[in-house]
Formats: C-alpha cells, structure tokens, sequence
C-alpha cells in the first residue's frame, strides 16, 4: 500500500486488497489529529497486477505534484493488514527532482555534461535523441521520453496574477517547468532506461555548479554528485542489466571522481 501527504497535510492513500483485482484510493486532509477523507476511488481491473499497475500510475502523479511518502502510523485511516505489493512497474519508474536552487548558469553546466555522455552513448549503439532550446532539454529513447526546464517567458506572461501567486507558494509549477527563480519539481520518468544516464549527467553537472537538489525516486536508486556513475548506484538498473558495457565508456570520459569510491565513501540520496 502507498501513503503520501504533502506539507499542507493533505494526503493520498491507496492499496489492493490481497487476492482482489481492486485498486482503492482515497484523498483527504489531517484535521485534529484524525483523517478526514474527501474522496474514495475504486476501480476494478482483469488482474490483481493491472490494478497494482493503476495504483501505480497514480501515486506517481502525486508524488509529481508534491507528495511525499510518509508514514500511516500518524494516520487514523484503517487499512487492511493483508494488501497485494509487487515492484513498482519497470515502464512507470522515475526520479523526481526537488529543486530549490537552479540559475541558467547551473542549467547550463548541468547541459554540458550532459552532452558529454551523449556523445559516447551513441558510439555505444544505444540510440537517445537530445534536443534543447531556451533553458529546455528533451530526451527521447524509444518509447521513453523527457522533458524539463524553466517555465518560457511567453507562458509565464499568460498566466493569471493567481496562479502565479499559488505556484509560487506551492513552490513548484507542474508540467516540469521551473518557476521564474529556479524553483520546482521535476518528474523524470526515466524506466530505469539509458536516460537515467542522462540524468545522473545533467544532475552532475548541475550541482557541481552550485544547484541544490535534493531526489526522490520510485524505485530504489542512489545518487552522488560527485560520483554520479558509480557502479553500486547503477548495478540493479534495467539499462546496466541490458547494456552493462555503457558504464565503461561513460566512465572512460568523466573525471576521476566518477571512478568508483572507497568502501564507505560514497552518498545516497532516496
């Protein structure tokens, strides 16, 4: 089962009953100190999997629109004890990016790296389009694709006085655009594919620029800016499993930082 809740106390809550093909979430606020539910969904699929496969899907659109995971021993909601849990599904996967701190400069820096991956990866065989605009970048591999950035100037010049003001309180515009001062969140649904690459890349440089970023993730994955290619943070991914010969090539053009630490020298961040 999920629990989220973001810091205004709202929460989203959602299991599958074991042996049930059901898929029940339900949203709603803490109030003194009990759980007050706005609203319950239930929605029924063929199998217990395509219903965990739904959850899923929309614990991943919370947790892109702020949500945190959080504990259910300070909910009053009661929940069955016997619920169905698998893995989290390989195709939904993702990183999300809190950032508090990102300038055009960092973005930039973040950029560069990138592109610097980009240019063994191909040697590699393994197929990634990059293209980037204005403080933008999109990746496509396959099916998979991601975009992020600051919000344009021409669609923040559209929006209303107030949903610049909520957006700015909420600290984050969806749609994976940063606010004007670098401030946001973005979700990277990356399927554990070659992009995951892309991102340690970017999110490398970026921070060795000053950036301050903090990661959640859907699954487990670990990161350290400055050894963002570390074979123990990469070692379970689907694209090492498949292509484990695209770590050398990565690690035969970064820094020596890149190169794998000793026992005990290395960060996580989940």
């Amino acid at each position: 089962m999920f629990y989220l809740s973001n810091r205004k106390g709202a929460f989203f809550a959602g299991y599958v009953p074991a042996g049930g093909d059901t898929a029940i979430m339900l949203e709603g606020h803490m109030s003194g100190g009990r759980s007050k539910i706005h609203k319950k969904f239930e929605e029924r699929r063929e199998t217990p999997q395509m219903a965990w496969d739904l959850l899923c899907e929309q614990v991943s659109a919370a947790r892109a629109d702020g949500y945190l995971d959080a504990t259910i021993i300070n909910s009053t909601l009661k929940i069955p004890t016997d619920v169905h849990a698998e893995a989290f599904p390989l195709g939904r996967r993702g990183v999300y990016v809190h950032l508090a701190l990102l300038t055009p400069e960092h973005f930039a820096a973040g950029l560069d790296r990138l592109n610097e991956v980009h240019s063994v990866v191909g040697d590699a065989g393994v197929q990634v389009k990059v293209t980037d605009g204005d403080r933008w970048i999109r990746l496509s591999h396959g099916s998979n694709v991601i975009q992020f950035g600051f919000v344009t100037d021409a669609l923040w010049a559209t929006m209303s006085a107030k949903a610049k003001e909520l957006s700015t309180e909420r600290k984050m515009l969806n749609g994976n655009y940063l606010l004007p001062d670098g401030v946001g969140l973005w979700h990277l649904q990356t399927s554990e594919t070659a992009l995951d690459l892309y991102v340690r890349a970017f999110m490398a440089g970026a921070m060795e620029a000053g950036a301050e970023v903090r990661f959640t993730s859907d699954h487990e994955w670990s990161f350290s800016a400055t050894s963002p290619f570390h074979s123990l943070h990469v070692k379970a991914l689907d694209w090492y499993q498949k292509e484990p010969g695209l770590l050398q090539k990565v690690l035969a053009l970064t820094k020596p930082s890149d190169v794998p630490l000793p026992s005990g020298g290395w960060d996580f961040y989940l």
